[in-house]
């Protein structure tokens, strides 16, 4: 095993966001109570999310389309 690199300011920030923003749900998964979201719901918060409007000085918005927030959040 490679040990993974340690995330980013932002990555840390649109993961902190994500817990604050996604509706979850809960469960018990093999005896353990788990709290989980779905995907697709974290993909159109994220689309509406400060990221994917234009930033300061007309930087580029990290999410432009649906592929684009499925890429960064599988790193």
């Amino acid at each position: 095993m490679h040990p993974a690199d340690k995330p980013t300011k932002e990555e840390i920030a649109v993961a902190k966001w994500i817990k604050a923003n996604v509706p979850t749900k809960k469960t018990k998964f093999l005896s353990h109570s788990v709290e989980y979201f779905t995907a697709s719901k974290a993909i159109d918060k994220l689309l509406t999310s400060q990221w994917s409007k234009a930033g300061k000085n007309d930087e580029e918005p990290l999410f432009t389309t649906r592929e684009s927030v499925v890429i960064f959040l599988d790193l």
